[in-house]
């Protein structure tokens, strides 16, 4: 479990969501986390999951109540089944900024 939050912490940090304006890409934010080599193999999980957040595909035609939060989720979750919501909703920002922008 423990491992869990830390993830994500650092996808939270690494996307910058509910610090920024539009997402980032923040290595920096991810590797403050934790210290030495625990920063660096946080920061690969983080982007391997970020990663695996940029192959979900959806269509607005699958919207719930005007929202592809819960599509993305669902699907997410299929991938990487310990996410938890705020993690999702950190990579939900994300990937929406991407398909929009």
């Amino acid at each position: 479990m423990g491992c869990q939050i830390g993830l994500t912490d650092g996808i939270v940090a690494y996307t910058g969501h509910g610090v920024q304006r539009t997402p980032a890409a923040d290595a920096e934010a991810a590797l403050a986390l934790a210290p030495g080599s625990a920063g660096e193999a946080l920061l690969a999980e983080v982007r391997r999951v970020v990663a695996a957040s940029d192959t979900v595909e959806a269509d607005w035609s699958e919207a719930v109540d005007g929202s592809l939060y819960p599509v993305f989720a669902e699907r997410m979750l299929l991938l990487e089944p310990a996410l938890d919501e705020r993690a999702l909703h950190a990579l939900s920002w994300r990937w929406a900024y991407l398909q929009t922008f």
